[in-house]
């Protein structure tokens, strides 16, 4: 379909691939901007319950005006193409993002994590569970957004009865027990998918199945056993993440989070402990401030015989700076420290002390500021470590 037109929308290129259809990067000549287009396979046009399902996803996304949320502009179709305008989101799945770092760290998992539940807290108090949340369908963009994308088996309130009882839908390795059963499903559902997430993002790898497994002993998996604790497949990975993670995993949804804001709240309490805007906490040390080096130059005399300089005296020019001076020569004639049974001048203490007050408070000083900028410095880091780098858009990636 590269170059072809779909109504107002000028088809530049093909972007990815999905189980329903393709999508595809399009100019909208109406509104002079780039967009997604998703279009159903012409294949599948016929197929009733597939073509309702195609409606729902576009009436699901509708609902949202969420920054953590793709969104979308329209759904329409030209004769027996059908179609759904969204967002172009300029950047990369958070699968990609996994599978070329191997793991995130802890301070980037979290952060995600939070936008990611803040999207998911809306659609679920709009009616809509996404039951297919896995990395593929978390997009990073390159102006450091996090969005939820593809609600393609979404169930939306007031649109029931698509799924069948006792059937399964969702992608085996992020689907949640009762999910696998085709059980009633809630919001517990797409916790489960995001524990499944979150823990992918920590280990670089998902709690059950490798490319290996098959479909069923996945399914049985997330039925049957418990998963490593994320901390013995990545030993830098605390406690308290393996407490959220296990819990978010937990077979029975009464055991998990009692929502998505419940979810959000203790990841957003996490980051607050570990101070990510900018003061010192709890696995972060700030450099300790160091004294300002001091170098004394060294003076080489190898021309010059000490014997001819023992008695010189510095001569002075200036009758200004004489009057000034004399006086501290006066003082300092004689030793500068008190001899038993002699007269002493304080004055000389005063002319020792008064210049090594001054040096101490420079020091300070500067130890003040070189704290203040270092700790600045960090505060930057932590800032730049919530944006996460966005390459090219994948979208609606083949279930795994």
């Amino acid at each position: 379909m590269q170059g072809t037109r779909i109504a107002n929308y000028q088809v530049l290129e093909k972007l990815g691939e999905g189980g329903m259809g393709s999508v595809y990067l399009a100019h909208d000549l109406s509104l002079e901007r780039r967009v997604a287009i998703k279009v159903i396979s012409p294949e599948l046009a016929h197929n009733s319950q597939l073509m309702q399902r195609f409606r729902i996803e576009a009436i699901a996304q509708a609902r949202f005006n969420h920054s953590n949320i793709v969104t979308i502009h329209s759904f329409d179709h030209v004769d027996e193409l059908y179609y759904i305008v969204m967002e172009y989101v300029d950047g990369s799945t958070l699968k990609s993002i996994i599978s070329e770092k191997g793991q995130l760290s802890i301070p980037q998992s979290l952060m995600i994590l939070s936008h990611i539940l803040s999207g998911l807290a809306y659609a679920h108090c709009k009616g809509v569970l996404h039951r297919d949340i896995k990395p593929a369908n978390i997009f990073i963009t390159t102006d450091n957004s996090v969005k939820i994308g593809d609600f393609g088996i979404a169930k939306v309130e007031g649109f029931d009865g698509l799924t069948r009882v006792g059937s399964a839908i969702g992608t085996p390795l992020y689907s949640s027990p009762e999910q696998i059963r085709g059980g009633k499903m809630g919001p517990g559902t797409d916790i489960y998918s995001i524990g499944v997430t979150f823990y992918e993002m920590v280990t670089g790898i998902p709690p059950f199945g490798t490319s290996k497994s098959s479909n069923f002993e996945i399914q049985q998996a997330h039925l049957e056993k418990i998963p490593r604790k994320p901390s013995t497949v990545n030993t830098s990975i605390p406690a308290y993440i393996d407490t959220i993670i296990m819990k978010s995993l937990a077979k029975n949804p009464d055991d998990r989070f009692k929502s998505a804001t419940d979810f959000k709240n203790e990841i957003d309490s996490l980051l607050q402990r570990e101070n990510l805007s900018g003061t010192p906490g709890r696995g972060i040390v700030l450099p300790q401030p160091k004294l300002p080096k001091i170098s004394i130059p060294r003076i080489k005399l190898s021309d010059v015989k000490l014997s001819n300089l023992k008695n010189k005296k510095i001569q002075v020019n200036n009758p200004g700076l004489q009057r000034i001076l004399k006086p501290i020569q006066d003082v300092l004639k004689g030793p500068l420290l008190p001899q038993p049974g002699q007269p002493y001048d304080r004055r000389k203490l005063l002319i020792i002390l008064i210049p090594l007050l001054i040096l101490i408070l420079i020091a300070i000083a500067y130890s003040e500021d070189h704290y203040t900028s270092e700790k600045n410095k960090l505060f930057k880091i932590q800032v730049a470590n919530k944006q996460y780098i966005g390459a090219h858009f994948i979208t609606n990636e083949k279930e795994e």
